[in-house]
């Protein structure tokens, strides 16, 4: 484990040339960002402090810019993660740092990847919210609540409970199921 004498920073970057800031009207195919806020919350939740830098444009230059300036303890990249023309990140960090993993069996959160930048560990999520959170939750967050000496578990009220509905997943690949407790 390693423990930081103090609250760790988290940068957090989103990208997309679709993205308007928090509050904005959306017209087309814009869309308002939420992983920001959403990333912050959770950040706030798990011990750290942060830092959410403006919306980056979907071009190699501007991602390389964003990640290069990224100065958190741990650094989440949302979006631009996925294997589209307009996806950078896992190739800037891969010539910049060092790409560990891109790509995991999860549903959602399957562009997920993760590496190492200047000592820092990054973390890329998916730009759809709740793959956002997935990968977050399980990935990002233990990392984080073990940087600041919290237990690992996801800080979640668990219990068992039987299905309403079969839950099929393919073989190989977990699923993260979001379910809703009905009478109780």
């Amino acid at each position: 484990n390693v423990f930081l004498p103090r609250i760790p920073k988290v940068s957090i970057l989103v990208t997309g040339d679709e993205l308007l800031p928090p509050g904005s009207i959306p017209q087309g195919c814009q869309i308002v960002d939420s992983n920001s806020l959403m990333l912050a919350a959770l950040a706030r939740r798990d011990g750290g402090e942060p830092d959410v830098a403006g919306i980056v444009p979907d071009r190699r230059d501007a991602v390389r810019e964003a990640l290069l300036m990224a100065d958190g303890d741990l650094v989440l990249v949302s979006g631009g993660s996925s294997v589209g023309r307009e996806d950078h990140a896992p190739a800037v960090l891969a010539d910049e740092g060092e790409l560990l993993v891109h790509g995991v069996a999860l549903r959602p959160a399957s562009p997920t990847g993760f590496g190492i930048l200047r000592g820092r560990p990054v973390f890329l999520l998916p730009g759809n919210p709740v793959s956002c959170l997935c990968a977050y939750d399980l990935f990002a967050g233990l990392a984080l609540r073990r940087m600041v000496g919290r237990p690992a578990s996801l800080p979640y009220v668990r219990g068992r409970y039987p299905l309403g509905a079969k839950v099929a997943s393919a073989l190989g690949r977990v699923d993260y199921v979001r379910v809703r407790l009905e009478e109780g």
